[in-house]
């Protein structure tokens, strides 16, 4: 198994499985760093056993067993993610399953408003995008040590604001979706046009950021930033090597509502 196998693997899965691990876990930070040690198990299992049938299910259940380990030292709360898996032998599936709005719920998540739009956006692309530390300090300009400080200060004020995995309110909602854009074009950015290494066009990670936008799209309608977003993206990809541009989608223009979202 190639390393770019595991890579896709990775960037597809990734957001779904940091979701599931929110919605029964929690902290942000935390949920993280499992899924951090369920990528380096599976880079040292994977080319050897291949790549399972279920990955996202593998990916689950390993952060699972590397977070209840850490918990070893609270032995009530062990007892409790114990008693919890005999009762639900299928959670892992279950919790899998849900995966249509995770990527939002997650996207919503880091642009909560403890947070300032830098740290929103930069934990976003880490976060969610799969952005690497590098590539995020590149777009904004900064040394790297800067960029993994602002997300562990990003991590922790999620964490002291008692942020949960959810939808926000309709009172929040604008600002943070001015946010979400603000990720999903830097992500179409890097997938255009690329910080690093030799080919200049990443058309995975492009059309990933099409995707984003076309469930924000899905999810609001009759945003015009949302659909204007949208639209810049297909006219920018369709302008890439044959066989890459995705399907093309009507778009119909929205009515202005009394969103005002726009990235800024």
């Amino acid at each position: 198994m190639t390393g770019s196998v595991l890579d896709d693997v990775w960037r597809r899965e990734a957001p779904h499985v940091i979701g599931a691990l929110l919605r029964r876990y929690g902290d942000l930070g935390d949920c993280e760093d499992a899924l951090q040690d369920a990528a380096e198990a599976a880079a040292a299992r994977w080319p050897v056993d291949g790549v399972p049938d279920a990955p996202r299910a593998w990916l689950i259940t390993v952060a699972s067993r590397r977070l209840i380990d850490r918990a070893r030292t609270d032995s009530a709360r062990i007892r409790r993610e114990r008693m919890d898996a005999a009762q639900r032998p299928h959670a892992t599936q279950d919790v899998a399953t849900h995966d249509r709005d995770d990527t939002l719920r997650l996207f919503f998540l880091c642009c909560h408003p403890a947070l300032r739009r830098p740290s929103q956006v930069a934990l976003c692309l880490r976060t969610v995008a799969g952005l690497g530390v590098e590539q995020i300090a590149a777009a904004y300009l900064v040394p790297v040590r800067t960029m993994t400080q602002r997300l562990s200060r990003a991590r922790t004020a999620l964490r002291q604001a008692g942020a949960r995995f959810g939808m926000p309110s309709q009172r929040d909602l604008p600002a943070r979706v001015a946010a979400v854009i603000d990720v999903c074009h830097l992500v179409f950015t890097e997938g255009y046009a690329r910080t690093s290494g030799e080919a200049l066009l990443d058309v995975q990670l492009a059309e990933e950021a099409i995707r984003l936008v076309r469930q924000l799209h899905a999810a609001l309608p009759e945003h015009a930033e949302v659909a204007g977003a949208l639209a810049l993206m297909l006219l920018t990809h369709a302008r890439s090597p044959p066989g890459s541009t995705p399907p093309v989608i009507s778009c119909r223009s929205p009515r202005r509502t009394g969103h005002s979202g726009g990235a800024t």
